[in-house]
């Protein structure tokens, strides 16, 4: 875990994550929305949430999507042992977003924003991305002694 030592006081980093698939997948020409193609035998939302649930400082993820998509949604996020809730989307992808945003926890420090159809996201990019946000966090407070551990 990250751990960041201010003044003697620890505190574990606590992140949400929204992932916003609320499209329509109309550029993908098809009846069905590319979030549930098969990608080798795992759906392409499956493997997007995957990305993000085996990393502990995750500790909420907030689907956003259709509420026509809720009942489909909620037989996948069963499979995991995570915090998920199911957000309904808006009319465009920054109301999507905006929606997602209003139900992360008061306990975050920091929020990822991520799209549902781009699967393809490796763990060990995540944990790239919250180093840096962690290190720019500490340049930016110029805070006298921060130490980031990853156990």
């Amino acid at each position: 875990m990250w751990y960041n030592i201010v003044r003697g006081e620890i505190m574990a980093k606590q992140i949400s994550v929204i992932i916003v698939a609320a499209g329509s997948s109309n550029r993908m020409g098809m009846n069905t929305n590319k979030i549930f193609l098969d990608l080798c035998g795992r759906s392409v939302i499956e493997r997007t949430i995957s990305a993000f649930t085996d990393i502990p400082e995750i500790f909420e993820i907030i689907l956003v999507t259709k509420k026509e998509f809720f009942d489909d949604f909620k037989n996948i996020i069963k499979r995991y042992f995570l915090n998920i809730k199911l957000v309904e989307g808006g009319s465009s992808r920054e109301e999507s977003t905006y929606n997602g945003l209003l139900e992360v926890s008061d306990d975050s420090d920091f929020v990822i924003c991520h799209d549902g159809a781009r699967p393809l996201v490796s763990r060990q990019n995540i944990v790239n991305w919250i180093i840096i946000k962690l290190l720019l966090q500490v340049l930016e407070s110029k805070i006298q002694l921060n130490i980031f551990l990853l156990i």
